[in-house]
């Protein structure tokens, strides 16, 4: 790539920039480095902010301020935080005398890989039973298909909020209804427990847990525009006794988060994390709008310089989010367009960055509309600092690129 070439960055799914009002409160809770856990005047001063934090964060979930104690679990990573969601609900389920000794749970085939592939280790280690849902050609899940498969030997179901890969909008409401009703049915009330990952969500979409209906929820900072290495766990339930939660620690050797997650806390990113889930919440309506144009802007001028290029999810928007657009390329494999405009300067990828050296491609869009297409598919995701811009660029590389393949 030339020096001097204008550079566009695609790939917000993948990870953000951190915010320079998120890195001067990073900087400011840097001086503060006492373990939080320590009972001296050092250590007190960094617990304050650590509970600040997480009251600021129950806020923005929907929480009074006291709910925050014991619901708001921090992580080392969004990825953690989905792992202590399905393993930890299989903990506490096997404390319990009502819950049938092979437990069952339920998740889409289109879930992150930190939920999937988690649920395939716990199948095959004999833990659980996992039934696998399919989706539609927009990426939405079947929801009757998953209404059949609740049972009596359910403990958890997992659908998260916004796909990672193609953009789509599940109906978490929905799915929360049929669990509720379900759940009434249940001797024991506690199970099953819906879990959604709202990583790809928060920043477009309103992410109340009491609205929404969930019992977990995923958060990730970078996603953010905050600092990598931080993730938070919604879980209700704090002011249960530990034998009535529907989670439990799946790691040992420490007591830290209300004795569901052991370690040092990162204080200094999860005030950075507290701040970029502030400046997301406020903008959210204003940032929706915005990039939702720009979105529009990209298909259209795609479609112009590409007539057969079709988007891959939901055309119209009514099931997408704005950030993420995923483009079907006819006859041009994902890895050649992806490396001609990385070498032009634009960043872009074929799904989540998690996989991104897997041998097999992005599984939503394979699960969607078959293995070809999805190795012709490229994502593009839009974020705070995206431009018009940025969609001109990338239709000026376009233009070469395509004109050579």
């Amino acid at each position: 790539m030339e020096k001097n070439k204008k550079r566009s960055y695609l790939d917000y799914a993948a990870s953000a920039p951190v915010d320079t009002r998120v890195g001067k409160v990073m900087r400011k809770a840097e001086k503060t480095f006492a373990n939080p856990n320590s009972l001296h005047s050092f250590g007190m001063e960094a617990r304050k902010i650590l509970e600040s934090a997480r009251a600021d964060i129950a806020s923005a979930l929907g929480l009074r301020p006291d709910d925050a104690f014991g619901e708001i679990i921090f992580t080392g990573s969004a990825t953690e935080a989905n792992n202590l969601a399905l393993r930890g609900v299989l903990s506490s389920a096997a404390k319990k005398t009502r819950i049938p000794a092979k437990p069952k749970i339920i998740i889409s085939k289109v879930e992150h890989d930190s939920v999937y592939e988690t649920a395939k280790d716990i199948k095959r280690e004999g833990l659980a039973d996992v039934a696998f849902i399919p989706v539609n050609k927009n990426g939405v899940v079947d929801v009757p298909r998953l209404a059949k498969e609740l049972d009596s030997r359910t403990v958890l179901v997992s659908v998260m909020y916004v796909n990672n890969e193609v953009g789509t909008v599940e109906p978490v409401k929905e799915i929360s209804k049929i669990i509720s009703d379900f759940r009434k049915t249940q001797t024991d009330k506690l199970f099953p427990v819906f879990h959604t990952d709202a990583v790809q969500a928060f920043q477009y979409f309103d992410c109340n847990v009491g609205s929404l209906g969930v019992d977990l929820l995923t958060l990730s900072a970078h996603k953010l525009c905050g600092p990598k290495g931080v993730g938070a766990l919604f879980a209700r339930g704090g002011g249960l006794a530990d034998n009535e939660r529907p989670i439990k620690s799946v790691t040992t050797g420490g007591e830290q988060e209300f004795g569901l997650r052991g370690g040092t806390q990162n204080v200094q990113g999860i005030a950075g994390f507290a701040e970029a889930v502030r400046i997301a919440s406020a903008s959210r309506a204003k940032e929706f709008a915005r990039v939702l144009r720009i979105r529009r802007l990209m298909i259209k001028e795609i479609k112009k310089l590409c007539p057969r290029a079709e988007v891959n999810g939901d055309k119209s928007g009514k099931f997408s989010s704005p950030h993420v657009l995923n483009v079907w390329f006819p006859g041009i494999t994902s890895d050649f367009l992806l490396m001609k405009l990385d070498m032009e300067g634009v960043a872009a990828s074929s799904g989540s960055a998690c996989r991104a050296h897997a041998p097999t491609p992005p599984r939503t869009v394979t699960e969607m509309f078959g293995i070809e297409r999805a190795k012709e598919s490229v994502r593009f995701s839009m974020g705070k600092y995206t431009t018009h811009e940025d969609v001109k660029i990338l239709v000026k590389v376009l233009k070469r690129t395509i004109g050579r393949a």
